[in-house]
């Protein structure tokens, strides 16, 4: 994850000289690093590189580094997102003080999940753990719904035989679902 060595968040409608792409989402264009977006999502890093045919393809050399080269692609159009939203997702991987928090976390973790951002996934599934002040359940369908697997069977836990009863009516895939039978035929 990024260092945290700035406390002011980035401004992504400025130009910067680590710059290198656009992200348009409507009608506003923000200036990103098709390199950090790359470091940290496999999906950014599908659209901004590619394996160098030169150099042994994306296994890397012999020290392991990848033999990946940029692709000519400057301008992605993300639809069917939130400018504000996208931004509170680019500020938790630029180097800022930016936290999850109980009012970004359901937009961060949707963001994160739609365009592979593995360790703002990891990240969030932390918050959800041990920071968030959100409802078991509803931290329960979040983890359930982006298949967090270790935070589903770590809130099934902390269930009483009444919470459970009340959030099996919820649409839970199969596997929430059985841990909370195995947990309410444990009590």
């Amino acid at each position: 994850m990024a260092a945290n060595c700035s406390s002011a968040p980035h401004d992504f409608y400025a130009d910067h000289p680590t710059s290198s792409c656009n992200l348009i989402i409507g009608d506003k264009t923000l200036k990103v690093s098709s390199e950090l977006l790359g470091m940290h999502s496999h999906f950014f890093r599908s659209l901004f590189f590619k394996a160098n045919p030169n150099n042994g393809g994306e296994n890397g050399d012999n020290e392991g580094t990848p033999n990946l080269i940029r692709t000519d692609v400057n301008d992605v159009r993300l639809d069917n997102v939130k400018v504000d939203e996208v931004i509170e997702l680019l500020n938790i991987i630029y180097p800022s003080d930016h936290p999850i928090t109980d009012h970004n976390v359901k937009f961060i973790i949707e963001l994160a999940d739609k365009y592979l951002f593995n360790v703002v996934l990891h990240e969030c599934e932390q918050f959800l753990r041990s920071g968030s002040k959100l409802s078991k359940e509803d931290r329960l369908l979040l983890a359930d719904k982006y298949h967090l697997c270790d935070l589903v069977d770590s809130i099934v836990k902390e269930l009483s035989k009444q919470e459970i009863q009340t959030i099996v009516s919820l649409k839970l895939t199969d596997r929430t679902t059985k841990a909370m039978v195995k947990h309410l035929s444990s009590q």
